[in-house]
């Protein structure tokens, strides 16, 4: 196709046998993908490298289209081995480099879409699309969000020795023109994990990076999120506590949201109290905030309060779109905390109807019913229900 922009992609991978066939017909799309494919393969035992080689003979693909390298590492690094990977695509080849984990897939319609915007802005910096972070067991898509792995070929280099990010480092250099976005209704990139796979290592690639970017706050924030899923509240609360103090307004909601968690973990209620309230002030528009302190309350039984923070948070929140919203802030949790709020001001019928409300229209998935069941949906309903048991009972 005459004028057609040159697209490449480029992974790196470990393990990953029985995600290559699915990887390679997503990228390759009947030829309408990428126009080739780099990967870099840091020591896979389960023949990653000739699924592969098969795979492509298999769908017929072109010779030279993959290129597929091995390396091993004595201390493995994200950022090193993407920076690997970047530097086996040769100089000026492509209009546009996609990175895409062997654990994601890209649908049709992606390919044609990035041309079409990167002949309007060849320019481009980056350009962002909507990506699935996870999906139920029947294929919904769970969280959602603006996703920005698409960028120029020259001058970029990834950094972070985890959770690691790209960026134009020659910026005197290459001058591109800026952010450019897809169409926010369609979900271009679909993630779908391997549970299986140990998180061990990032504990301790998160403690280094934090030594190599101490002013970087986002660190922090992984760092922090991480303590909390190893149940390491000492190291958590002290990791938040430092972003909180050192760090700028960006993310002090996130921090000090995090603060009052913990607080009211230990339940020291007037500190977490205080720090929800810092939270909401810092960034009026964030639906975590609210939602977090608004349960806080009304399970201190400040029902009326809770209500009013719900009130406010309809008022002010925005959906922003990125991987620190919780999808089900915006589904069943509101529902589940206004009829808790109504259970404390005995208002029991207008309680079940939010609760089944919320149960009907959002509950049906596995992965839905999981995550009611970790913040207590189940058992409030299960309260309520057994106190109108109790009050028919009373009736009768």
């Amino acid at each position: 196709m005459a004028g057609r922009k040159r697209i490449g992609v480029y992974t790196i991978c470990k393990n990953e046998s029985k995600f290559v066939k699915r990887w390679i017909e997503s990228m390759w799309s009947n030829g309408n993908g990428a126009d080739a494919a780099y990967v870099l393969d840091t020591g896979s035992t389960d023949g990653t490298v000739r699924m592969f080689k098969e795979t492509v003979r298999e769908l017929g693909i072109p010779h030279g289209w993959l290129k597929v390298r091995r390396k091993l590492y004595r201390h493995f690094r994200f950022d090193v081995a993407r920076n690997d990977n970047l530097d086996m695509i040769p100089p000026d080849s492509f209009d546009a480099l996609v990175s895409v984990d062997l654990d994601e897939i890209l649908i049709p319609e992606f390919w044609g879409d990035l041309r079409k915007l990167v002949s309007e802005h060849p320019d481009f910096l980056e350009i962002n699309y909507m990506y699935a972070w996870n999906h139920d067991e029947n294929g919904n898509n769970g969280r959602v969000f603006w996703y920005n792995k698409v960028h120029q070929q020259n001058g970029f280099r990834w950094k972070g020795a985890v959770h690691e990010w790209h960026e134009n480092v020659e910026p005197e250099k290459y001058q591109y023109s800026g952010q450019y976005y897809m169409d926010e209704n369609t979900v271009y990139l679909h993630h779908y994990p391997d549970n299986t796979k140990s998180r061990g290592q990032y504990l301790g690639l998160l403690e280094e990076r934090i030594k190599d970017m101490p002013d970087d706050m986002n660190t922090y924030v992984y760092l922090m999120n991480e303590y909390l899923a190893h149940g390491m509240m000492e190291k958590a609360f002290a990791t938040a506590n430092v972003a909180y103090l050192r760090g700028d307004d960006g993310l002090k909601f996130l921090f000090a949201a995090r603060i009052a968690d913990i607080y009211n973990k230990y339940g020291l209620e007037s500190e977490a109290d205080r720090f929800y309230r810092i939270a909401i002030e810092k960034d009026k528009t964030v639906r975590n905030s609210y939602i977090n302190y608004a349960q806080f309350l009304v399970y201190h039984g400040k029902a009326k309060e809770a209500l009013g923070i719900l009130i406010d948070m309809e008022q002010n929140n925005i959906h922003h779109h990125n991987w620190m919203e919780l999808d089900y802030d915006w589904t069943w949790r509101p529902l589940q905390i206004k009829a808790d709020a109504y259970c404390w001001l005995g208002k029991y019928d207008e309680a079940k109807k939010l609760f089944e409300e919320a149960e009907e229209k959002y509950l049906q998935s596995e992965k839905d019913k999981a995550e009611a069941q970790a913040c207590a949906f189940f058992d409030d309903y299960d309260w309520l229900k057994n106190r109108l048991n109790e009050i028919e009972g009373a009736v009768t």
